[in-house]
């Protein structure tokens, strides 16, 4: 008898990557309006005509399985746990196919459009596909996956443009925040502080920012969970001047035979420009030592602070408008001498080591903090 049949099949040579655009309008300034998009690009060899599309940061092939945990074997060798292999899918012969075939089948079902236009279209399309693996895969490793649904029904040729498909929007409430990270940069900048109230995840990628309908720029947007806060930057926030001044009557570097002993003082301040007093977000930060042989003593701030477990400094004043702000923050750093020196040798006679040396250098040297280094080598260069 007659029959209705529905043929499901994998596809090379289509790709898609998130995007966003977050607008904020002047007559409602407490509020911002957030759209998503998939960016689709496709040379798959057939126009899709009128379609619905749906997209995952799931790659199909790829299977979901319960966590496993095996033994871990110390001083004894086990045998390797046999791991089933992956093979060769179809669908992977087939993109070596594709990639082969693909600039013919152009020349026959797009004869209007130029090979090497299209060939530039296709180099669009494989960095699109680097990000959005590099993306999800790093997404897939915090076990997170994510399905969305286009808006409507679209017209997606196979000539390697890019076709916007909405995902979705918000309007979210917004805190606007000025972040000042002199250590960083001395521009403070302009953000928005924002809680993620959809109904599913934002997805990592670019933000067009539009403020009135002028476009501001280009930011980047995170992983971001239901109900979690987040915050875009903005722009920059040129009202407010920035300095961070090494103290050198407080600071100073004395050299031992075996240890080196250096006090650095730092001035951190900000000044209002602007016409109206404005609040702000300071930060800074002290060295916090991983390693036995630095020690970290005597870390003073004025007129107040107390750094976090992680060294982190936050203060937020309310500065008035010409007003400036100073805070002092001083501690001492004690090393051995030549710590930069014996780092850049290490580097060097691993760069010339065998690699199964270099592995068991590796495994049998506890390695200082490489951030804590080159902390020390930066306050070093002051003086």
């Amino acid at each position: 008898g007659a029959v209705s049949l529905t043929l499901t099949y994998l596809l090379p040579g289509a790709a898609w990557e998130p995007k966003h655009e977050l607008r904020f309008q002047g007559s409602r300034p407490d509020e911002v309006h957030l759209v998503s998009y998939a960016s689709v690009t496709q040379t798959t060899g057939e126009d899709w005509q009128d379609v619905r599309l749906s997209f995952a940061t799931q790659s199909p092939g790829a299977l979901i399985r319960i966590p496993e945990l095996d033994a871990l074997l110390l001083g004894v060798p086990g045998r390797p746990v046999a791991r089933p292999g992956a093979g060769v899918s179809s669908f992977s012969k087939a993109k070596v196919v594709f990639e082969q075939q693909n600039l013919n089948w152009n020349g026959i079902f797009n004869p209007g459009i130029a090979p090497d236009v299209y060939a530039r279209n296709r180099r669009t399309l494989e960095g699109v596909e680097s990000r959005a693996l590099e993306t999800f895969e790093r997404l897939s490793r915090r076990g997170t996956t994510a399905h969305f649904a286009g808006t409507g029904r679209q017209i997606v040729r196979s000539d390697g443009v890019a076709v916007r498909v909405p995902l979705g929007s918000l309007t979210l409430p917004v805190t606007e925040q000025i972040v000042a990270v002199p250590s960083s940069s001395l521009n403070a900048v302009q953000t928005a502080q924002l809680v993620n109230a959809g109904n599913g995840p934002l997805l990592p990628g670019s933000v067009a920012l539009y403020r009135d309908n002028a476009f501001l720029g280009l930011t980047e947007l995170d992983f971001v969970a239901e109900a979690e806060p987040f915050a875009l930057l903005t722009g920059v926030a040129d009202r407010i001047k920035l300095e961070r001044v090494l103290d050198r009557r407080r600071s100073e570097l004395v050299r031992g035979g075996s240890r080196t002993r250096m006090k650095i003082a730092f001035d951190v301040s900000a000044r209002n420009l602007g016409a109206e007093p404005t609040r702000i977000k300071l930060m800074d930060r002290v060295p916090v030592s991983e390693d036995k042989e630095i020690r970290v003593s005597g870390i003073d701030v004025e007129p107040e602070g107390k750094p976090d477990a992680k060294g982190l400094l936050t203060w937020e004043p309310t500065l008035d408008p010409g007003q400036k702000v100073t805070y002092r923050i001083s501690y001492i750093l004690e090393y051995p001498t030549g710590i930069n020196l014996s780092r850049a040798r290490r580097r060097d006679a691993a760069l010339n080591a065998p690699a199964a040396a270099l592995q068991l250098d590796v495994d049998s040297q506890a390695q200082p903090a490489e951030h804590l280094y080159q902390q020390i080598g930066e306050l070093e260069a002051q003086f």
